[in-house]
């Protein structure tokens, strides 16, 4: 779904990588192209003449609750949570590409309510004022969004941005957190997703967007291989279903038509991922630090693992 830039990361040992890249290679050979959220000025393949150490991160901090816990009556349904297959969209393909701009839609709604009303499109009400704005974000001027490929992340953020400034409401944090290709002005420099991050962004008042890769475990069981991603909105971090303290907990508002048409908060576990490799095409870069989202997390193929690659953070 997406296309951007990104930089291979190998780590020490890259003679190994060369070894297993050529067996991973040699098993892949023969399948068909994948589709979907290709990387735009791929990288080239691994070699241990040209591979430089560096540093893993560090594990994630757990994070501190971004919301008081909410009782048996109360939720996160405040902020809304859009199919982006809607009818009422009637976007171009049926709306199955387009999880960016209604992701970031839904954040756009309640910020407007809470912040700056000008976000918000002058409608008859709530659900058609969304409608224009899903509209309106995923057009040629903001995040030209692509009826087969979806949003990149540097589409996603540019485009956000100026519609942020052209309606005049700004912020004092935009900043991405991933492995994705991403605007460098926004770039924190961190490329493991840090939960902590999300939740104080969110604690602040802000909002958060998640973008998670959907992956195969290769045949070796060594890695996992990318075949396209999916944007959801995050409204909140480290509370479970009963309001506990949970450092491992993403509660999200999943645009996806397979995730169900009615509103709902699902909670999603993040665990550290159990492979050495992430690989899209002929790139590959190190799983360390990397987390799989379980739990309420819906999966798009089965047999898939929901890998997060991006977080991006805004705060008014």
């Amino acid at each position: 779904m997406k296309r951007s830039t990104v930089t291979t990361i190998i780590g020490s040992g890259a003679l190994a990588l060369v070894a297993w890249w050529t067996a991973e290679q040699s098993a892949a050979a023969g399948r068909a192209p994948q589709n979907a959220q290709r990387t735009a000025g791929a990288l080239t393949p691994p070699s241990a003449a040209a591979s430089a150490p560096v540093a893993p991160e560090a594990a994630a901090s757990p994070p501190a609750a971004s919301a008081p816990a909410p009782t048996p009556e109360q939720s996160y349904l405040d902020i809304p949570d859009l199919t982006q297959t809607d009818p009422e969209l009637d976007l171009p393909g049926g709306g199955n590409s387009y999880c960016g701009p209604v992701a970031i839609s839904n954040s756009l709604m309640r910020l407007g309510a809470e912040r700056c009303p000008r976000l918000v499109p002058e409608q008859s009400d709530p659900k058609a004022a969304q409608l224009e704005l899903v509209r309106r974000l995923s057009s040629s001027q903001y995040m030209a969004t692509s009826p087969t490929h979806g949003t990149g992340g540097m589409n996603l953020m540019e485009g956000l941005h100026r519609y942020l400034v052209s309606h005049g409401c700004g912020y004092r944090r935009f900043a991405y957190q991933g492995w994705r290709g991403h605007p460098p002005q926004f770039s924190t420099g961190v490329r493991t997703p840090q939960l902590a991050w999300i939740g104080k962004a969110l604690a602040l008042g802000g909002a958060a967007f998640i973008n998670v890769g959907w992956y195969h475990r290769t045949s070796s069981g060594r890695a996992y291989r990318r075949n396209g991603g999916h944007w959801l909105t995050v409204v909140a971090a480290g509370l479970d279903e009963t309001g506990a303290p949970d450092p491992a907990m993403l509660v999200l508002h999943d645009p996806a038509p397979y995730a169900g048409a009615k509103p709902a908060d699902e909670y999603a576990r993040a665990e550290l991922v159990d492979a050495q490799w992430l690989v899209e095409g002929r790139n590959a870069l190190p799983a360390k630090g990397y987390y799989r989202l379980t739990g309420g997390m819906h999966i798009k193929r089965p047999g898939e693992a929901a890998i997060l690659d991006g977080a991006i953070v805004l705060v008014p």
